[in-house]
C-alpha cells in the first residue's frame, strides 16, 4: 500500500515538474522565437532598404552621367561656333590686311537660275553673294578677307563630326558654307534668290539683327525641319561684332538632332552593356520647357498628347511643353527640370518609378 502511494506521489510530482518546465520553456521559446523573427524581419528590411538605396544611387548616377554627356556635347558645339566667330572678328577688325593675303583667291560667277554669285562647286567652302545685283570692290575685298577663315571652318567641322555643316552669314549678304554631304552642297547652289527670300532673314543671323544691341554670346535656334537632310535640325549661332560694336555676321554649326540622340544613347548602352538597354532613355527640352525631342514609346506613359499628323516626324513636338502633360505627376516636376539644380528627380508613373536628371 505504501509502495503504491509513493508511486502515485512520484507520478504527480513528475507531472507537476513537467508542467512547470513547460510553463517555463513555452514563454522562453516564444520570446526566443519572437526575437529571432523580429531580428529576421529587421535584417530583411534593412537589407531591402540598403539594396533600394544602392539601386537608386546607381540609377541616379547613370541619369546624371547621361545628362552631363548631353550638356557637354552642346557646350562643345557652342565653343566651336564661338571660336569661328572670334576668328571672324579678327578678320573684320583687320579686313584690309587679310584681304591682301587671302587663303586662296576667290572667284565668283553669277547663277542664271537664282541670280546669286557663287564659287565653283569644286571649292571645299562654298561662297555665295546675294546682297546686290553686282559685285562691288568693297564686297570682293570682304570676300577675299573671309577666305582666311577656311581653316577655321574645317577645324570646327572636324571638331564636331556629328555636325551637318559649319557656315557663316554676313550682314552684307555673303554666305560661306562647309559641308561634306553632297545633297547639302548641291542645295546651297539652289537657294532662293534675294527677291524671293533673303538668306539674311534666317534665324542664324536674325537672332542678332533683331536685337537693338547685338548679343555677344552663342545662341541656339529653334528646332526646325531641314528639307534637304529630311530631319530635325538645330543651329548654334554666334555673333560677329567688330571693335566698333557693329554686327558684321553670324557663324553657325548645324546639328541634326536625331542622329545625335542615337549616337549618344548607343554609346551609353555600349558602355553600360546590357544594364541600360531597357531602362535608359533621353528627351530634350529647351530653356522654356518646350519639347525638342521625345521618344515616341514613352509619350503615352508621360501623358504627352499631341497631333502628329501635322508634324514631319513624330519625334518633334515643337510647340508642346512637358507641362502640357495630362498627368499631374509630370506637371509637378516639369518646372523642376528647368532649374539650375543637378539633383535627381523621381516620379512614380503607374507601377514604374523614373529617375530624371
Amino acid at each position: 500500500m505504501e509502495q503504491k502511494f509513493r508511486q502515485r506521489i512520484g507520478v504527480k510530482l513528475f507531472i507537476l515538474l513537467a508542467a512547470l518546465i513547460c510553463l517555463a520553456i513555452v514563454p522562453l521559446g516564444y520570446v526566443v522565437f519572437s526575437a529571432i523573427s523580429y531580428f529576421g524581419n529587421y535584417t530583411a528590411e534593412v537589407n531591402r532598404d540598403q539594396i533600394t538605396s544602392q539601386a537608386r544611387s546607381y540609377l541616379t548616377t547613370i541619369a546624371r552621367e547621361q545628362a552631363h554627356k548631353y550638356d557637354a556635347f552642346f557646350s562643345h558645339v557652342e565653343v566651336a561656333s564661338s571660336i569661328m566667330a572670334a576668328q571672324a572678328v579678327e578678320v573684320y577688325d583687320n579686313i584690309d590686311y587679310y584681304a591682301g593675303f587671302p587663303a586662296s583667291r576667290i572667284e565668283l560667277k553669277k547663277s542664271n537660275e537664282n541670280g546669286v554669285f557663287y564659287t565653283s562647286p569644286g571649292e571645299d567652302v562654298i561662297t555665295g553673294f546675294w546682297g546686290d545685283e553686282e559685285l562691288s570692290d568693297q564686297t570682293m575685298l570682304e570676300i577675299q578677307a573671309l577666305s582666311r577663315l577656311d581653316p577655321v571652318f574645317k577645324g570646327a567641322k572636324k571638331e564636331i563630326p556629328e555636325s551637318l555643316a559649319a557656315h557663316m552669314l554676313t550682314v552684307s549678304g555673303i554666305g560661306r558654307y562647309l559641308s561634306y554631304v553632297q545633297n547639302n552642297r548641291d542645295a546651297a547652289y539652289r537657294i532662293a534668290g534675294a527677291k524671293e527670300y533673303d538668306q539674311r532673314d534666317r534665324e542664324t543671323l536674325a537672332l542678332f539683327t533683331r536685337q537693338e544691341t547685338p548679343s555677344l554670346k552663342t545662341m541656339w535656334t529653334q528646332v526646325y525641319w531641314d528639307d534637304v537632310s529630311n530631319g530635325l535640325m538645330i543651329t548654334a549661332s554666334s555673333p560677329v561684332v567688330d571693335k566698333e560694336g557693329i554686327l558684321r555676321a553670324a557663324t553657325g554649326i548645324d546639328i541634326p538632332l536625331e542622329g545625335i540622340l542615337e549616337d549618344l544613347l548607343d554609346a551609353d548602352a555600349r558602355r553600360h552593356k546590357d544594364q541600360t538597354s531597357e531602362m535608359l532613355f533621353a528627351f530634350l527640352l529647351d530653356d522654356f520647357g518646350k519639347i525638342i525631342v521625345f521618344p515616341r514609346e514613352y509619350t503615352a506613359l508621360f501623358g504627352i498628347e499631341f497631333d502628329a499628323a501635322g508634324l514631319k516626324d513624330v519625334h518633334g513636338a515643337f510647340d508642346y511643353e512637358l507641362a502640357d502633360s495630362v498627368r499631374t505627376e509630370i506637371q509637378a516636376i516639369a518646372p523642376l527640370l528647368l532649374g539650375e539644380s543637378n539633383d535627381a528627380i523621381e516620379v512614380q508613373l503607374g507601377k514604374d518609378r523614373f529617375i530624371l536628371n
